[in-house]
């Protein structure tokens, strides 16, 4: 078993097998705290929503090693307000924590114009006009509540491209 130091753990982190006993046993000493499955925390004081919500783009990587930021989230650099985080993964199933929900769909990997984030993780990049079509996805995503629209993705240009046109 690898040497474990709750110090050199970050704030927030996903347990493996490795640490699985260590982890355990430091939770019973009181020394972590359990946020979620496989989900601990050094810090015993704050609220777990905003601890999740502050170190959310770590906690990608653990769950989600493969995965693109996309739609919405890549738009705004930061979760929706209902804790949505929408990515595209070879993994389907969400992960639900405090005060976050990563959500991922098929679909294509990294292109050349995408970039690296952390730890491998890699976000989608904003095209030209984006403010513009991130105020679109707002107002659709808040209607249907989830990460990204139904629209085609021509209907949403079409939509964009005739908002940026008007005076």
């Amino acid at each position: 078993m690898p040497e474990f130091s709750i110090d050199a753990m970050p704030e927030v982190f996903v347990s493996e097998t490795a640490i699985s006993r260590a982890v355990s046993a430091a939770v019973a000493r009181g020394q972590l705290r359990k946020l979620a499955s496989r989900l601990y925390t050094r810090n015993l004081d704050e609220e777990p929503e905003r601890l999740v919500r502050r170190n959310w783009y770590y906690l990608i990587t653990s769950y989600y090693p493969d995965a693109l930021i996309t739609d919405r989230t890549a738009l705004e650099n930061q979760p929706a307000p209902d804790g949505s985080v929408c990515l595209i993964s070879d993994k389907k199933r969400d992960v639900v924590l405090p005060g976050l929900v990563f959500r991922p769909r098929k679909g294509p990997g990294p292109l050349e114009s995408d970039k690296p984030f952390i730890g491998g993780v890699w976000r989608h990049r904003r095209a030209p006009g984006s403010k513009i079509c991130a105020r679109h996805a707002r107002a659709v995503n808040a209607w249907r509540g989830h990460c990204h629209a139904r629209k085609s993705r021509a209907a949403l240009m079409r939509c964009c491209v005739g908002k940026a046109k008007r005076p």
